[in-house]
């Protein structure tokens, strides 16, 4: 059963900033990458499309080879638990519950799931759009924070739920919202105490999409920035990243026609550098 948290205290003004740089196609066509280092600057990129999760290998001149697939699900985000083992979150549908959930598996070597999945418990109707797009990331206590995109007044809002204990099976919502206005697809850059840092987009509402960065004292009470990191050309969405060294990431996300945010994408890989102020 889930639980409701206390809400977080005022927020603080961000203290970095970020620049994007080297942006290049990956030639791929799919929404919500995920990745990982393969080492030598390759990349194992999961992502959404074809109603599926795809993987691929990336080298590091951005050519991508089909390594696997997994059906039926997608939105996928991958942590390494305190023990050493990972775990995947991901969305799927289930059509007998009349539900769309946030489930859990352990994730082998090869990229696939490994073991049964775990349901959360965290779910909402399949009537009700613009929900899912789980991040997962290990917090400074040992324990998964998971942050998903649901509807909310004046735009979609960003959740959050944190696991019961170290497996990251079971989970306790957090009240409130990490962010209102339209500020979702969350991907945590850094989760240290007293310092996160995250990286999101605004919605398709707020035309051209575009990637923000925000810092948090605690994981629940974020601010972003309001310059855009990305051109205002294309729209920009879904970002995804690993670090390559103090302060720089490798950085993944989507872009679409600024005229029409739902066709065309493109994954795309960048260098992701923050600033600290």
């Amino acid at each position: 059963m889930l639980l409701l948290a206390p809400a977080g205290a005022a927020a603080a003004e961000p203290t970095v900033t970020a620049k994007i740089t080297g942006v290049a196609s990956l030639g791929l066509d799919g929404v919500s990458p995920f990745a990982l280092s393969a080492g030598g600057g390759a990349s194992d990129v999961w992502y959404s499309g074809g109603g599926a999760t795809q993987r691929v290998s990336c080298t590091p001149a951005g050519a991508c080879t089909p390594t696997g697939s997994i059906p039926q699900i997608t939105d996928l985000s991958i942590v390494t638990l305190a023990d050493g083992t990972r775990r995947a979150y991901f969305k799927e549908v289930r059509l007998d519950l009349g539900q769309q959930v946030i489930a859990s598996a352990l994730i082998g070597a090869d990229g696939m799931l490994a073991a049964e999945r775990v349901q959360t418990g965290i779910a909402a109707s399949t009537t009700e759009r613009a929900w899912g797009v789980p991040d997962a990331v290990l917090g400074p206590d040992g324990r998964v924070r998971l942050f998903w995109t649901a509807p909310g007044r004046g735009g979609e809002v960003t959740k959050s739920a944190k696991a019961t204990d170290a497996t990251g099976t079971a989970f306790t919502v957090e009240s409130g919202n990490r962010t209102t206005g339209g500020i979702v697809d969350f991907e945590v850059l850094q989760a240290k105490k007293g310092s996160w840092v995250a990286i999101a987009s605004t919605t398709p509402g707020r035309p051209p999409q575009r990637l923000l960065i925000g810092t948090s004292p605690d994981g629940r009470t974020w601010t972003f920035g309001k310059t855009s990191l990305t051109s205002l050309d294309s729209n920009a969405l879904d970002p995804a990243a690993y670090p390559i060294g103090r302060n720089r990431y490798r950085l993944f996300y989507v872009t679409s026609p600024k005229a029409d945010p739902f066709s065309g994408f493109d994954i795309v890989q960048a260098t992701l550098t923050l600033r600290r102020r």
